[in-house]
């Protein structure tokens, strides 16, 4: 892989919805209004850390990755994978660039919407870069996710001064990790 865009699917929210700060409040056991400012921050930032982490998207995205010639075998980040709108190529020869069709340039295997496997792609014709054009519908979050990101607010909302220290980050908690390690994408 060379390089990956991931951004808001038009029309989808600018910030993680998936938990409500009443939810978020509850779990951290905060009955005022002082910092909701700061827990909504934190929940965005946990948030953004797990999609990023494992790949996992959290709302609905559009994403481009761009792979190089040395992959044949192409396994697409960021699940549950919705539809691939386009796979463009450019190539070492005077052939230049162009579109990738389905079933005669590449095939596709594994599952569309899940987050359990991503979808592959596999090539039969060479090229130098590919890029690959796809929708990641992730509005639907299991509750899995939603606690892991609760478990990661909680570390964050207990040790706010290192929330906010850019030398020593707040370090996700093994409960996190552990809820999250179904969610690891997986070559087939």
């Amino acid at each position: 892989m060379i390089d990956y865009t991931i951004s808001d699917a038009s029309g989808a929210p600018s910030s993680f919805n998936y938990l409500t700060l009443v939810e978020i409040k509850n779990y951290l056991k905060v009955d005022n209004s002082t910092d909701d400012i700061l827990i909504n921050d934190m929940f965005q930032a946990a948030a953004s850390y797990i999609e990023r982490q494992f790949k996992q998207t959290l709302k609905n995205r559009d994403i481009v990755i761009q792979y190089d010639s040395t992959e044949k075998y192409i396994d697409l980040l960021f699940s549950p994978v919705t539809t691939v709108t386009s796979v463009t190529y450019n190539t070492f020869n005077s052939e230049g660039s162009g579109t990738f069709t389905e079933s005669t340039d590449y095939w596709t295997y594994g599952l569309t919407n899940s987050r359990a496997r991503s979808l592959v792609l596999d090539f039969n014709k060479s090229y130098q870069t590919v890029n690959i054009y796809y929708n990641s519908d992730g509005s639907t979050v299991p509750s899995e996710i939603k606690l892991a990101t609760l478990a990661y607010i909680k570390v964050m909302y207990d040790n706010n001064r290192s929330f906010f220290d850019k030398d020593v980050p707040t370090a996700p908690p093994t409960e996190t990790i552990q809820l999250m390690s179904p969610y690891k994408p997986i070559v087939i």
